[in-house]
């Protein structure tokens, strides 16, 4: 299923850890997509469905845990993801982000509770 395939608007996503599964072509085309920020560590090449990240942009920043650095470029890649996407270790973004929005006396809203998006 192409959930936010071709979505001109979506220029950030965050997969919470409750995410299990992405369907195939998800975020297929969806060209001003610059940031994924990946909290779960229960995807796999077979809870990826193919071209899932197919036409984001060629410098997405994909934001994941050290430990999982590695396991997530070489599946992302596999999954149609540019090859010169950037690759960061989100505690240290995340740590900076939320000091920075205490600092402005922003909060920050987490959503979803989803098993899957597909």
């Amino acid at each position: 299923m192409r959930k936010f395939a071709s979505c001109g608007s979506l220029k950030s996503i965050i997969i919470p850890r409750t995410v299990e599964s992405i369907g195939k072509q998800t975020f297929y085309n969806c060209k001003k997509l610059k940031t994924i920020t990946i909290k779960t560590d229960k995807l796999s090449s077979k809870t990826i469905g193919t071209k899932a990240f197919a036409g984001t942009y060629k410098k997405t920043i994909v934001k994941v845990s050290g430990n999982q650095m590695k396991a997530y470029k070489k599946l992302l890649k596999s999954k149609g993801i540019n090859s010169k996407a950037v690759y960061k270790n989100k505690e240290k973004q995340i740590a900076g982000y939320v000091a920075i929005c205490f600092s402005n006396g922003y909060r920050k809203r987490w959503i979803a509770k989803a098993k899957s998006l597909i």
